[in-house]
Parts: structure tokens; C-alpha cells; sequence
């Protein structure tokens, strides 16, 4: 099997906004092991590896356990992937979620799902629901809280006179953040 990656613009992204927050910039990079030349490109791959070990320096030097989720809320999909560019000319929310699933590998290149979609779009007849079907393993939360964060803020900024999100249900714990959860989400979430 070949090595998991992601595309350079999530890891370059995380990067600038990290020593914005006043971290060294090699440092940081000295965590993933990539050089800057490996960022140059957003649609580059790196090693997912390269990416968490990104995350869990960044979280370390800032000791802010929500930076991930921070970073997500603030920034734009279309700045780091295609893949933000192809759900954006979508003409739908449903149609959307089709590209997101059929794209998603250009994001990171991981077989989790073995196959299967990773999001789904629900309708119960009374709700709406955007389900995320990806495996949580204990304790770890952090993508399944960025791929909400991302759902809500980049819908807020393209649509910002409508309502999204009313209420966030996970199948994870409380994250040690789970207190700035009302702030940053601005739903009730649901653990």
C-alpha cells in the first residue's frame, strides 16, 4: 500500500497561520520534515504524516488544543485545494457533497472509507442532515471537527443571510476544547 498524502495547500496554509500566531517558521517545518520547496505547489503531495506532525507541533508551541478547528473556521477551501473551486460552482448543496466525495482524494489520499462515500446528505422529512461517515478512532477528533468546521464556515461565508447549521451531533468525546465550542461553531453540539 502506498503512503497516505495530502495536498501542500492544507500543510502550507496550517503553516502561515501558525507563525502568524508568532511560531518559527522552521521549527514548524522541522516537524513535518519537508523543505519549503515541497509547499510551492498547493496540489503537490506530501506525506499525511507530514501534515499531523504539522498539527500536533503547531498545537504544542501555541498550546492551543482548538487551533486546528481555529485555523479551518478562518480560512477558505478554495485557497488550498481545486477541490474548494469544484464544490464552489456547484449548483446545489446535494451536488456539492457528490463532488466532495468524488474529489476528496485530491485532499488527502487516504482509503479509510474502502470505497464508500464519506459524506452523506440525509433527509429525515423534517431535518436536513450532513452526516460524515468517516471512522473515529478514540480520541481522535480532529478530522471529523475540521470537516464540520469547514461545512459551516464555508457556508456562512457564501450564503452568509442563511441558516446552515442549527445543531452539531459527534460520536466523539469532548475534546479538550469542547468548552469553545459554542463560541467557534456558534450550534449546540451534541457529544
Amino acid at each position: 500500500m502506498s503512503q497516505p498524502t495530502v495536498a501542500a495547500g492544507f500543510v502550507r496554509a496550517l503553516l502561515d497561520y501558525t507563525v502568524d500566531r508568532g511560531v518559527d517558521r522552521a521549527r514548524l517545518l522541522d516537524a513535518t520534515g519537508l523543505g519549503a520547496a515541497d509547499l510551492d505547489s498547493q496540489d503537490a503531495r506530501v506525506p499525511l504524516a507530514a501534515y499531523h506532525g504539522l498539527i500536533a507541533t503547531a498545537i504544542r508551541e501555541t498550546g492551543d488544543s482548538a487551533l486546528l478547528l481555529r485555523h479551518t473556521l478562518e480560512t477558505r477551501l478554495e485557497t488550498m485545494s481545486i477541490v474548494g473551486q469544484i464544490v464552489h460552482s456547484s449548483g446545489s448543496m446535494l451536488h456539492s457533497m457528490t463532488q466532495l466525495n468524488r474529489y476528496s482524494r485530491l485532499m488527502a489520499d487516504v482509503d479509510i472509507m474502502k470505497g464508500a462515500d464519506r459524506f452523506e446528505v440525509r433527509d429525515t422529512g423534517k431535518e436536513l442532515w450532513i452526516i460524515d461517515h468517516l471512522p473515529v478512532p478514540d480520541g481522535e477528533f480532529i478530522g471529523i471537527e475540521a470537516a464540520f468546521a469547514r461545512f459551516i464556515s464555508e457556508f456562512r461565508r457564501s450564503f452568509p443571510d442563511r441558516v446552515f447549521a442549527i445543531e452539531m451531533d459527534v460520536t466523539y468525546a469532548p475534546p479538550p476544547h469542547a468548552g469553545e465550542y459554542p463560541e467557534l461553531f456558534r450550534i449546540p453540539v451534541r457529544f
